[in-house]
């Protein structure tokens, strides 16, 4: 079977650019290939850490100079050379460009037949009206798109073949001859000048040029108004979400184990901010006086955090819960693992979602499937099977509200008491030291201990007070699912 490996220029998309390379391995790229053209957020750290568990490199290309056109041209040739040889086919797209392959990257792929290269239309989609861009995946959040008649549409992205190119000297026709080049559905293109004929049926790239007010403040009003196109709502790029969110959690779960180590060792490695001041500190370090000798002993960093009260929180009950709306429907786990509101009887292949409540954490909900397998809950992430989020009581005291990003139409739900159940294994989580919530120091504290779980620090995290988790992202950007996904 063909297979295909694909490159990216990012630059300062530490949002976004986790939400690509896992949009592109789930369609079956075998490889993926980050250029950098001179990241100053946390793109790189996120880069780097998705390539311990998942097929991606990070390539700096902060050393090229020149026009968009001449750095991607030196990103197209470099691509082709660190694949010619292992990968059949090769597609560089930027940030905001996403391959939608029609039915299967493979049916794509084979339509092609001895073609050199395949021409994939834009498909441009607009804002959605967000003045903010929302958290979750922009395949999720931004379903309006542009007619096919929008003249831009017809410009193209080449999916091709990289071996034997020789010398590349221009980033879109790739050397090819233009009869070599099939559409999504194998047939030669009719070029008409640089664009060629709208075909979506088959494969096309979503372009997501406008996704929000904020983050295209500096386009000029007339290229927002003529890119923000929102005429058509087109919800079939959805299809691919599932298997996008199975290789997040695979991600996800890395990053939690590398986030307790790394926390463990701010810990180790700094004064601990919550320590009060000493009331015995006029005692002197050393005194000698004829009957006595009195040397003061310290402890050291490590017994000061056994000393910590963040560092053997109490543990409350544990109950389980499932959670009904108010039009009295239930949330379970369907047969594709994603998270729905259903009525009462459920159907086969559909399982309780527990809802996991500690009686001294009651904004903390944590829930798990009762069948304790991997699940989707819309944009929170759930490794392992399990997800932790912040809830906010409603007004009548018996419904609490969920965050937008789960994905669920009705985001006020009631938990109901079940029979016992089995439930995940929990550890005690820090308790707040501030006003606000629980400081990254207490955190830190916390994490030192060598038994700590992703399951745990999932819901450690919720429990951040806002300066913590925007001191924590500072740190670690990868984790910003966990610390941000609130509303």
């Amino acid at each position: 079977m063909a297979s295909a490996a694909c490159a990216v220029l990012v630059r300062n998309a530490q949002a976004s650019v986790l939400d690509w390379i896992t949009w592109h391995l789930a369609l079956g790229f075998k490889r993926v290939l980050v250029f950098d053209t001179g990241s100053t957020d946390g793109t790189q750290d996120i880069v780097r850490t998705a390539s311990t568990s998942l097929p991606v490199e990070l390539h700096q290309a902060n050393h090229w100079r020149g026009t968009s056109d001449t750095i991607r041209l030196m990103v197209t040739r470099e691509a082709a050379s660190l694949t010619a040889t292992a990968y059949d086919w090769l597609i560089v797209l930027d940030a905001d460009e996403y391959l939608d392959p029609g039915d299967s990257l493979s049916g794509l792929l084979n339509r092609a037949g001895n073609a050199e290269a395949i021409a994939l239309n834009w498909c441009i989609f607009g804002s959605a009206g967000h003045k903010a861009r929302p958290s979750g995946h922009i395949v999720a959040t931004h379903p309006l798109r542009s007619r096919k008649s929008l003249p831009d549409n017809g410009f193209t992205r080449l999916l091709f073949k990289p071996g034997h190119r020789g010398t590349i000297a221009e980033p879109y026709r790739i050397n090819i001859d233009p009869w070599r080049i099939v559409t999504p559905a194998g047939y030669p293109v009719q070029w008409a000048g640089k664009r060629a004929p709208v075909e979506w049926n088959e494969g096309r790239i979503l372009h997501y040029i406008c996704t929000s007010e904020d983050e295209s403040a500096d386009m000029p009003d007339h290229l927002w108004r003529h890119f923000d196109r929102n005429d058509v709502e087109d919800l079939a790029p959805r299809r691919f979400l599932q298997d996008v969110r199975s290789l997040q959690n695979t991600f996800w779960t890395k990053c939690l184990r590398n986030a307790a180590g790394r926390l463990a060792l701010m810990a180790a490695n700094k004064p601990l901010a919550t320590e009060r001041p000493e009331r015995d500190s006029q005692i002197p370090e050393r005194r000698d006086t004829p009957a006595l000798t009195f040397r003061r002993v310290r402890p050291t960093q490590h017994e000061r955090l056994l000393l910590s009260p963040q560092y053997s929180p109490t543990m409350g009950r544990l109950q389980g819960w499932v959670l009904r709306n108010r039009q009295n429907q239930i949330l379970c786990v369907n047969a594709e693992r994603q998270t729905v509101a259903v009525s009462q009887e459920m159907t086969v292949g559909q399982v309780l979602l527990l809802a996991i409540i500690q009686d001294n954490l009651p904004n903390v909900l944590t829930l798990s499937p009762i069948d304790g397998k991997a699940f989707s809950f819309g944009n929170i992430p759930s490794p392992e099977g399990i997800a932790a989020i912040p809830v906010q009581p409603c007004e009548d005291g018996s419904f609490f509200r969920i965050p937008s990003a789960c994905g669920i139409d009705d985001e006020e739900f009631a938990p109901i008491s079940i029979p016992p159940a089995s439930l995940p294994e929990l550890a005690a989580v820090p308790e707040a030291d501030t006003s606000e919530g629980v400081s990254l120091a207490a955190l830190c504290i916390w994490a030192s201990r060598t038994e700590r779980k992703p399951q745990d620090l999932q819901r450690a995290l919720c429990l951040l007070s806002p300066a913590a988790s925007i001191e924590l992202h500072a740190h670690m950007p990868e984790l910003a699912p966990f610390l941000f996904n609130r509303n």
